[in-house]
C-alpha cells in the first residue's frame, strides 16, 4: 500500500510538471482505479467471484464504484466505455490505455487478467480528441485531402475551398480521418495524438498565406497550380513520420512555413539538400526560379525553425523579433562545419521538439547540433550520458528553467535500445532528445541470428 501511495504521489507530481511544461500528457484525462477481488465463497452475495472497481481522479475524488463483469482489461475497458456505463459522463472516447502506478510508462496488454494485477491501475484516456479541438482545422484539411479538393487535376477540385468556409468535420469523424492517415504504418499508443500535434503545427497559418489560396494558384502555369496539394501531402507524410518513427541518420527534406518580423506567413523554406520526393519536376523548376530552392545556410535554417517553434500569441511578437535579430547577428561559429545530413537531422529533431517535445534519435547525434538549437531557441540545456532510470529521474527533478530561457532541453546519450518508446510516455516538464544505442539492437539481432543458425 505504501509503495502504491508513493507511486501515485510521483505520478501526480509528474503530471503537474507536464502541465506546467506543456507536455502532451497535459491534454490527457487520467484516472486511477482500485481493484478488489471479491471472495468466491461469499454466500448470498451477487458480487461473489467478481471484482470491485473504484475509479477516482488524481485529486482523489471518487467517480464511480461498480462490480466488474468479466476477467480481463478488455472486459474492464468495455464496461468503462459503455455509453450507458458508470463512466459515461466522464469519458469522451472509447480509446483507453491502462498502466500500473508502479510503472506508468509501460502500457498493459488488454488480455491481462485483472485478478493478477497487484497494483492500482492508471487509466489514460486517449487525448487525440483534445488535440483535434486545439487544432480544429486538422479534420477539415484531412477530409479535403482525402477527397482531392486541393488538386486541380482531380474532378473533385474545389477552387473556392477554404478552411474557414468549409463545413466543419465532427470530432468523431476527425478521429477516423486521423486513423485512416496512419493506416498501414506501425503505430504506438500516442501516435494519433502526436500526428495531430505535428500536422496541426505544420499547417497552422497556412490559410493566411495568399500563395496557398487555391484561386490565386490557378493564375500560375505548370506545377505551381498544384503547390497546395503537394505541400499538404508533404506535411501529412512528415506528421506520419514524426508519429511513428525515430530521427534517422539520413533524414528527408523538411518544408516549413516562414514568418516575417511582423508575424505574418510569407513563404516556404525547404530545409534539405533536395526538394521533397512528392514535388514534381515542374513544381521544383518554378520554386527554383522563385528562389525557393532547398538551402541549408544559416539564414535558410534559423528563420523557419524560429517561425515553427515560437508561439506568437503567447510569447508576443516583440520577443520573436528579438530572437530573429539575435540569430541574424550571431551565426554560431560551429554551424559552418556541420555536414548537410547533420543539419537535416538537427531540423528533424527540432520538428519533434516543437510539436511533441520529445525527439528519439536512432544512434548518436552531433552535440553541436543540439547546442545550436538550444542557443537559437533559448532553451536551458543539460547533456547527460544514460546511466540508469533512477539517475535520470533525479537529474530531471533538479533541472529548472532560468529566467533568461524559454524552457529546458535535455540531451540523453547512449539510451539502451531496449528502452525505446518508453521515456516519451512519461510525464515530463522538459524537452528531451534521446539518442539510442544502435549497437544494442544490432547485438540482439546478431544473437538471434546465431541462435537460429545453430539450430540448422
Amino acid at each position: 500500500l505504501a509503495q502504491g501511495s508513493q507511486g501515485l504521489k510521483v505520478l501526480r507530481m509528474g503530471l503537474k510538471g507536464a502541465q506546467l511544461g506543456g507536455h502532451f500528457l497535459s491534454m490527457s484525462q487520467v484516472f486511477v482505479a482500485s481493484l478488489l477481488a471479491n471472495s468466491e465463497g461469499s454466500e448470498g452475495s451477487d458480487a461473489a467471484g467478481s471484482v470491485s472497481v473504484k475509479v477516482r481522479n488524481l485529486p482523489g475524488e471518487e467517480l464511480c464504484n461498480f462490480q466488474m463483469q468479466g476477467e480481463t482489461l478488455q472486459d474492464l475497458k468495455r464496461e468503462l466505455s459503455d455509453p450507458q456505463g458508470p463512466m459515461s459522463k466522464r469519458l469522451r472516447t472509447s480509446s483507453l490505455n491502462f498502466y500500473t502506478v508502479a510503472d506508468p510508462s509501460k502500457q498493459l496488454d488488454l488480455q491481462s487478467q485483472v485478478r493478477t494485477l497487484s497494483s492500482e491501475l492508471v487509466i489514460k484516456q486517449a487525448d487525440v480528441e483534445d488535440w483535434l479541438e486545439q487544432f480544429p482545422d486538422v479534420g477539415t484539411f484531412l477530409e479535403a485531402m482525402r477527397d482531392n479538393k486541393f488538386d486541380p487535376e482531380s474532378e473533385n477540385f474545389d477552387v473556392t475551398w477554404t478552411a474557414k468556409t468549409a463545413k466543419k468535420v465532427p470530432l468523431r469523424e476527425a478521429v477516423c480521418l486521423v486513423q485512416e492517415a496512419l493506416s498501414g504504418v506501425l503505430t504506438h499508443a500516442d501516435s494519433e495524438s502526436q500526428f495531430v500535434q505535428t500536422f496541426g503545427k505544420l499547417t497552422a497559418g497556412a490559410e493566411s498565406w495568399n500563395m496557398l489560396h487555391l484561386g490565386m494558384l490557378q493564375t500560375f502555369d505548370g506545377g505551381m497550380r498544384r503547390l497546395k496539394h503537394f505541400a499538404f501531402e508533404h506535411w501529412l507524410d512528415l506528421a506520419r513520420t514524426v508519429a511513428t518513427s525515430m530521427v534517422s541518420q539520413d533524414p528527408s527534406p523538411v518544408v516549413l512555413l516562414l514568418r516575417l518580423e511582423r508575424g505574418t506567413i510569407a513563404g516556404l523554406n525547404d530545409l534539405g539538400t533536395a526538394f521533397p520526393r512528392n514535388f514534381p519536376q515542374n513544381l521544383q523548376n518554378h520554386l527554383t526560379v522563385c528562389d525557393a530552392r532547398p538551402r541549408l545556410c544559416w539564414t535558410g535554417v534559423f528563420r523557419p525553425l524560429l517561425s515553427f517553434d515560437w508561439d506568437i500569441q503567447r510569447e508576443g511578437i516583440e520577443s520573436f523579433r528579438t530572437a530573429l535579430a539575435a540569430a541574424e547577428q550571431d551565426e554560431p561559429a560551429e554551424f559552418g562545419a556541420l555536414q548537410p545530413h547533420e543539419i537535416c537531422q538537427m531540423v528533424h529533431v527540432q520538428l519533434r521538439l516543437s510539436s511533441i517535445r520529445v525527439a528519439e534519435v536512432e544512434g548518436p547525434i552531433n552535440e553541436v547540433c543540439v547546442k545550436i538549437l538550444a542557443q537559437l531557441l533559448r532553451y536551458k540545456l543539460k547533456i547527460l550520458p544514460f546511466q540508469s532510470e533512477t539517475e535520470l529521474q533525479d537529474q530531471m527533478a533538479c533541472f529548472e528553467c532560468g529566467k533568461d530561457h524559454r524552457g529546458t532541453l535535455m540531451l540523453i546519450k547512449g539510451v539502451p535500445a531496449s528502452r525505446q518508446g518508453t521515456f516519451f510516455r512519461r510525464p515530463c516538464p522538459h524537452r528531451m532528445v534521446l539518442c539510442y544505442n544502435t549497437e544494442d539492437a544490432d547485438s540482439n539481432e546478431a544473437s538471434t541470428h546465431n541462435v537460429e543458425k545453430s539450430r540448422l
